[in-house]
């Protein structure tokens, strides 16, 4: 007689053979599984959209040095070795300096930056959608096509702020504590998405971290789900938040035009400047007017505005890109002469913001 085989203990070892191929809770893997394969190809998706709408990624240094050139203007450096930023600057010659006018306090890391910024257009971008903090991406093109709608928000770490002007979008961090922002590399731009129970993370702006993953319970998870969330400001308190300490040397001094900037940033080639037009009227100022010249010019009712590029007036060649949004201008460029008059006589302001020669 045949004796029947038991079952038992070889269904415990095949048990105990797929629990350790299991993953050990707590070490996902950093692309996640093939079952993620879809969330991921629809996140790359998104980053090239979101990627080919980026006008500006950069730096949000925490003290800029403010020189007087040879023609007499104050100017801004946008080149300067980060480390160099507040070191040996001078006390103003004239004048007194402005609530800007803060030197960077003693035994501080110049090298360390107010935060980081990323700066969309999004004036052709339709799919995704920005809308209330996030983007909206209808997937019903390209991989994996489900008609279904995923809601992306984007982050830049810890301290997530982002706001809208008009048609572009400014997403704004401090970066990690500690973090030391030195170059567009250390930038940690990224979209994260929320996928049930999950977060995913994907880098946009020149970020060059990886797409990862996290569940529930992994470590780091708790703070992947608090960047998928809304950091929208539609009031954004950039002085507050990111600024940017004015270093006087050469003799160099404060102005109103330098007491309107509120957000500076530069990634070595280019800058972004955004000037509070509020700063540059009167209270009882009812309207403001710009005409579109060979360079753009901004009438208030105490002063004008001027954003001029490398050529005189009525020349052609390059112009740096001017956005009015009242109640702030934003400039971007690789070089311009910002020149601020007054009808009432008081002296002419002029800035300039560029590359200079001395910086490598």
């Amino acid at each position: 007689m045949r004796k029947r085989r038991t079952l038992g203990p070889m269904l415990a070892a095949a048990l105990l053979a797929s629990l350790l191929l299991l993953p050990t809770r707590g070490q996902p893997a950093p692309g996640g599984t093939p079952a993620d394969g879809k969330i991921f190809r629809i996140l790359d998706l998104i980053s090239k959209k979101i990627n080919g709408s980026v006008v500006f990624s950069g730096i949000i240094p925490r003290s800029v040095a403010i020189t007087r050139n040879q023609d007499g203007a104050c100017a801004i450096c946008i080149n300067c070795p980060r480390e160099a930023d507040a070191r040996g600057t001078d006390a103003p010659k004239t004048g007194a300096p402005g609530s800007n006018a803060v030197a960077a306090p003693a035994g501080t890391d110049a090298g360390v930056s107010s935060g980081q910024l990323l700066v969309c257009d999004l004036s052709s971008l339709w799919n995704p959608r920005f809308m209330d903090g996030s983007f909206t991406f209808a997937n019903d093109t390209g991989y994996d096509e489900d008609g279904g709608r995923y809601e992306v928000y984007p982050t830049a770490g810890s301290d997530t702020a982002t706001c809208l002007l008009g048609k572009l979008l400014f997403l704004a961090g401090r970066g990690p504590a500690g973090s030391a922002l030195r170059s567009p590399r250390d930038l940690s731009f990224q979209i994260a998405l929320r996928r049930w129970g999950s977060t995913y993370l994907a880098p946009i702006g020149g970020c060059q971290q990886a797409p990862r993953k996290f569940r529930e319970g992994d470590p780091g998870a708790r703070e992947a789900k608090e960047q998928a969330a809304r950091h929208f400001d539609d009031s954004p308190d950039w002085a507050g938040r990111y600024r940017t300490a004015w270093a006087f040397r050469n003799g160099a001094t404060d102005n109103a035009l330098l007491d309107a900037v509120a957000l500076f940033a530069s990634d070595g080639d280019e800058f972004l400047m955004v000037i509070d037009l509020r700063k540059l009227e009167s209270p009882q100022a009812t309207y403001f007017w710009a005409p579109y010249h060979y360079y753009q010019s901004i009438h208030l009712d105490r002063h004008t505005l001027a954003v001029e590029g490398d050529t005189e007036a009525g020349g052609g060649g390059y112009q740096p890109s001017t956005t009015i949004e009242y109640p702030y201008a934003v400039v971007i460029g690789q070089y311009a002469r910002l020149r601020l008059t007054s009808p009432t006589g008081t002296p002419e302001v002029l800035l300039v913001v560029g590359p200079c020669q001395e910086c490598p």
